[in-house]
């Protein structure tokens, strides 16, 4: 880029390694614009020519202030950026003209030996008897009326973002809190701090953030650097295991687990913690802990392995710490049907491997009234672990989600499958896109593949369709609901297990995944000619393969019940012609019903002229009896038999081409004339019904559209 800028400081003398290095930084601000100056705290060399442009003399840093502007920089950021070279240009000279000596080292300075005795105070403050923090010189300032350290530092490996633990003591107490860097690095900015007791008001901000800028330079090597990630599972090349607050090594003892003693921030020569980017990323992994007894646990588990359905879900929970290892793919477990209770339960034991099954705020399990993008982030945090989202017919109850129910779902089903979320815009350019590993347990009433026509996502789809207990009597009803009542007060034991398993057999990662190709190479060849069974069968022989593995890891579980059993059980039930989901076949069944036992109630066409209309109105109308195409139900009564599943159904009938609709509808309606009026109206086909009850109805059946 050639300017005025270039021209003029050359013209002025200034030398050509500031102009040709100024250059680049003006190149950057006019592609960041808006986003410059959060570049500008995060690049160094971009500082540093600043520093040296505005050494040279206020012509010279005003001509490049003019550049900024016009390059479309915001002119508070300018101002911003000059207020800290302004300060760092002070702090220097300070430096420069201070009396040499040793440095102050703030603990003994302080009589605090709870901090690090390396700690040092910038030469340019000065701390008085009463611990207040001032400026040196004849004229010393105000800067804190309380101590103030940078006690660490915590560097993102996922998008490189940096924060600050910073310390100030009141009341003879240390207190910390941890913020983005970027926060501290504007007046404006770290003002915002005072709403949680740090001593910063509109009066010290600026000096504040010159402080913390001379205290974080001169302590650079003193301060201790974290690696952090907002990520759990694994890192450092599969030496530890991030699982919520804790940290699995091949060294953890499972007895200070339970008890709270084994935490990311305490533990001994750790090199890597969580740190959330916000409060979504700590609410996302404070469901991962453990509660109650192990032995309690495993006794609850060892009561559903007669189960088949209940004790391969159970045996997923454990594979996403294997994916990466067996060089496997994620999936879905869709458990539907009209079960009571069943396949939450089920979706919940699988949940208590790794943490709080309970539908809490601090619960793993989150329901299907969330986003794509929600759930796209959820995975990226709970990578090598499992995500849970109970019950579809909530799908699009979301404020604001402009996605329908089936649109949802099948974007969920697309996006697990793929391992990848979208790329999203960020401050400066475009956000990494997301990536994780992962196993995606959701229950419904209907198959969620019913809705989607995505071949890949429903060939990454385990559907298990029925009752998990096989039965719904009363007896059933109360195991369930024991089993369920015992591990809300015991989870969070045994997946952390598994994972110190799998570190502590390194060695034998090779013989698991031949293992894991031998049994593809069977169950694919049971698969035939079939694109999704066999797509299934990988899946399932993911599964298969960490069985022993997962026994191995607890022996206190049964091994009673045979495994090939279970194994034929899954495999014919997802290889097996995929039906229409049972809940939108009752209510099909349920509006037909409704129909004809109040025909009154419904507009019959010239046979209904010259009859009283009902109270209320008409909800609907039949035309043409007997040969009849449609039945029309108006808003109301529609939304009051089709209930909470409303949404869903809507998209399963629109999917199935059950509605009768024409352009003069409005969405998911069409336009019928009854008597005088025309109006809106839910149109259910004739063949629609035929197809719920499987049998022809009165009168010819036809898909033709009146």
């Amino acid at each position: 880029m050639t300017n005025k800028f270039f021209e003029d400081v050359r013209e002025n003398g200034v030398s050509t390694s500031v102009t040709g290095a100024a250059e680049e930084m003006i190149d950057a601000a006019g592609m960041y614009k808006n986003g410059f100056y959060a570049l500008f705290l995060k690049n160094d060399k971009f500082q540093q020519i600043a520093m040296r442009v505005y050494e040279e003399g206020a012509l010279v840093f005003g001509k490049f202030k003019m550049d900024l502007k016009n390059a479309g920089v915001p002119l508070k950021d300018i101002k911003e950026i000059e207020k800290l070279l302004k300060s760092e240009n002070k702090r220097i000279n300070a430096s420069k003209s201070s009396k040499s000596g040793p440095l102050l080292h703030l603990a003994p300075l302080l009589g605090d030996d709870s901090i690090s005795a390396s700690l040092v105070l910038p030469k340019q403050y000065q701390i008085d008897s009463f611990g207040q923090v001032l400026t040196m010189g004849n004229n010393p300032q105000m800067v804190s009326q309380c101590p103030i350290i940078i006690a660490s530092k915590m560097k993102n490996i996922n998008d490189k973002s940096v924060h600050l633990k910073i310390g100030w003591k009141n009341n003879s107490r240390w207190q910390y809190i941890t913020v983005s860097k970027e926060l501290v690095a504007r007046t404006q900015d770290i003002s915002k701090l005072a709403g949680y007791d740090f001593p910063v008001t509109s009066l010290n901000a600026s000096l504040l953030v010159g402080y913390l800028s001379a205290f974080e330079n001169l302590n650079s090597s003193n301060i201790p650097e974290i690696p952090v990630t907002y990520k759990m599972g694994w890192h450092n090349n599969g030496s530890c295991f991030l699982w919520g607050s804790h940290v699995i090594t091949k060294e953890t003892d499972f007895e200070k687990v339970a008890t709270g003693d084994v935490k990311c921030e305490n533990i001994d020569n750790q090199t890597i913690i969580f740190k959330g980017r916000d409060v979504y990323d700590e609410e996302v992994v404070r469901g991962l802990s453990s509660k109650g007894q192990y032995k309690s646990w495993i006794e609850i588990a060892n009561s559903i392995f007669q189960y088949h359905d209940v004790r391969f879900s159970f045996y997923v929970s454990f594979l996403p710490p294997f994916l990466e290892i067996l060089n496997s793919n994620n999936f879905t477990v869709d458990l539907s049907g009209n079960s009571s209770k069943g396949k939450t339960t089920t979706l919940k034991l699988a949940a208590s491997v790794w943490g709080n099954p309970d539908a809490t705020s601090d619960s793993i399990v989150n329901t299907w009234a969330t986003t794509v993008t929600s759930v796209e982030r959820t995975a990226e945090i709970m990578s090598n672990l499992p995500i849970f989202l109970d019950d579809t017919k909530l799908a699009g109850n979301v404020k604001d989600n402009k996605q329908t129910a089936s649109a949802l779902i099948s974007n969920v089903l697309y996006a697990i499958a793929s391992g990848r979320g979208k790329s999203r815009g960020k401050l400066i350019g475009v956000d990494h896109t997301s990536s994780f590993k992962t196993i995606l347990f959701s229950t419904g009433e209907g198959p969620a593949t019913s809705l989607t026509d995505n071949e890949g996502a429903k060939g990454r789809t385990v559907s298990l369709l029925g009752n998990p207990f096989c039965k719904d009597d009363a007896d059933m009803s109360k195991f369930v609901s024991t089993i369920e009542e015992g591990f809300k007060s015991n989870y969070g034991h045994a997946g952390p297990r598994v994972v110190k398993f799998i570190m502590n057999h390194e060695t034998e990662h090779e013989l698991w995944r031949q293992a894991y190709a031998e049994v593809c190479d069977r169950l694919m060849t049971k698969a035939g000619s079939s694109s999704i069974a066999m797509r299934l069968a990988k899946d399932i022989a993911a599964v298969v393969t960490i069985i022993p593995m997962v026994h191995a890891a607890l022996p206190e579980l049964t091994r009673e019940y045979p495994i090939d059993a279970m194994i034929d059980h899954i495999w014919s039930k997802v290889t097996s012609e995929r039906t229409l989901p049972d809940k939108n076949i009752e209510i099909l069944k349920d509006l037909y019903d409704y129909a004809v036992l109040n025909p009154l109630r419904f507009f019959h066409g010239p046979s209904s002229q010259g009859q009283p209309v009902p109270q209320g109105g008409y909800e609907g109308c039949i035309y043409g009896e007997p040969d009849w195409k449609f039945i029309g139900f108006s808003a109301g009564i529609y939304n009051k038999i089709t209930g909470s599943y409303k949404l869903t159904f809507r998209d399963v009938a629109l999917k199935n081409g059950w509605f009768d609709l024409n352009k003069s509808g409005e969405g998911y309606q069409k336009q019928v004339c009854m008597g005088t009026k025309k109006v809106n109206l839910y149109c259910i086909k004739k063949t629609a019904f035929e197809e719920a009850f499987g049998y022809l109805l009165e009168g010819e059946s036809s898909n033709d559209v009146d």
